[in-house]
């Protein structure tokens, strides 16, 4: 049996570096932006649908939305996942404690929004910094679902390890050391 843990922080904020970092070890794996979220996110909308209310079998739904993360890490080697993906909106945490875990353990990777809106005008070559502003911190856009999954996180009574982008740059090994030892890993 794998155990999941879900991974919140901003884009820019330095996910790749640690990523890469944390799969030097087989038996983790650290996911990309997973599908996960998508996959339970969008069979959820379909209890609204006809066919769903014509024959509305709430227990086998449940099976598959309980189903889904296991049955996509299924042949995976490592046995402890680290999903990355904006969990903790209040939609997407309702989803997570409904079908994953009750209990969920988060990793929150924080780097301060300017920095990461700095990192975005550099990379993405924005030529005003009121168009970049407004398409990431859309309602529906990526930068304010992480922050507002980071502030859930942080206000709920979930477990959670909080770094920082200067720490892992700073002292990778330590970094990797508080997270590989929350996981309960070597």
């Amino acid at each position: 049996m794998k155990d999941y843990y879900f991974f919140v922080s901003l884009p820019r904020a330095g996910n790749t570096l640690l990523g890469t970092l944390i799969n030097q070890n087989p038996n983790v794996c650290c996911t990309a932006n997973s599908l996960i979220l998508d996959f339970l996110w969008q069979n959820e909308t379909m209890k609204d649908g006809t066919t769903y209310q014509n024959f509305p079998d709430e227990s086998s739904f449940n099976n598959v939305q309980k189903n889904i993360i296991h049955n996509y890490y299924k042949d995976f080697t490592a046995n402890k996942i680290i999903e990355r993906s904006s969990w903790a909106t209040p939609t997407n945490l309702k989803l997570l404690t409904d079908y994953i875990t009750p209990n969920p353990k988060f990793i929150i990777l924080y780097r301060p929004l300017v920095e990461c809106f700095a990192s975005f005008m550099k990379a993405e070559a924005y030529e005003n910094e009121d168009v970049m502003i407004n398409q990431l911190m859309d309602v529906q856009g990526f930068i304010n679902m992480t922050a507002t999954s980071i502030v859930n996180v942080l206000q709920s009574d979930h477990k959670y390890l909080f770094l920082t982008y200067k720490e892992l740059v700073a002292k990778p090994v330590a970094t990797l050391k508080k997270i590989f030892n929350y996981i309960e890993e070597e």
